[in-house]
């Protein structure tokens, strides 16, 4: 498997060895600064800068790992919302792709949330046209812009060929639910907020089994 030295992903010693599931070529990660118990990433073994990267071979193993841990999280921790920022507002250049509840339960540490639609709530700008989602036309949006942002909710996949910060799901539990226990950026997570994700973590790990 082809590595980037330096890359969190590519180097269990950066990543903290937070791998909870793998395939041959996959693996899922729990990361820093979760939204929500249950909030992971799928990322390929193998260094590619965003999904579209990823080869025609590997892409039906891709599809069925998201696919058994969509159906997982569900089961577990209530239905995610699906988002990668193909390039475009990714913090690592490291393919990865988000699943995130879309809703969790209050605790003595953090409230509850719950959303309904995330393409109605997240306030995504008129100008930004969707683009139904496909292998082809992210590959496609990657070489004619650069990347893309890709969405989905319930049965709907879509692709946006430009970032904006109302994509950014981190701003949307910030500034739209206004929810402090989640850092802006995981890079600037603050002790208190480190205090609760581990508790995050710790739910994830534990009930997330197979």
């Amino acid at each position: 498997m082809e590595k980037m030295k330096g890359c969190v992903f590519c180097e269990a010693k950066l990543n903290k060895g937070e791998a909870i599931f793998e395939t041959e070529n996959f693996f899922v990660n729990i990361g820093v600064g979760l939204v929500a118990p249950g909030h992971m990433m799928l990322i390929p073994k193998r260094h590619y800068d965003c999904c579209a990267d990823i080869p025609r071979d590997l892409r039906p193993e891709f599809d069925g790992a998201a696919k058994l841990i969509f159906g997982k999280i569900k089961k577990v921790f209530g239905a995610p919302f699906l988002v990668e920022y193909g390039v475009f507002g990714q913090s690592v250049s490291h393919a990865h792709l988000h699943f995130i509840p879309k809703e969790r339960r209050g605790t003595a540490h953090y409230p509850a949330y719950e959303i309904r639609d995330v393409f109605e709530e997240i306030k995504i700008p008129n100008d930004i046209a969707p683009h139904p989602a496909s292998w082809e036309t992210a590959a496609a949006m990657k070489k004619r812009h650069g990347g893309y942002v890709f969405l989905k909710d319930k049965d709907r996949a879509v692709l946006f060929e430009r970032f904006e910060q109302e994509l950014s799901y981190r701003r949307f539990f910030n500034h739209q639910l206004t929810l402090k226990d989640i850092p802006a950026r995981w890079q600037d997570i603050t002790e208190e907020q480190k205090k609760i994700d581990a508790i995050k973590k710790e739910i994830t790990k534990s009930r997330f089994k197979f």
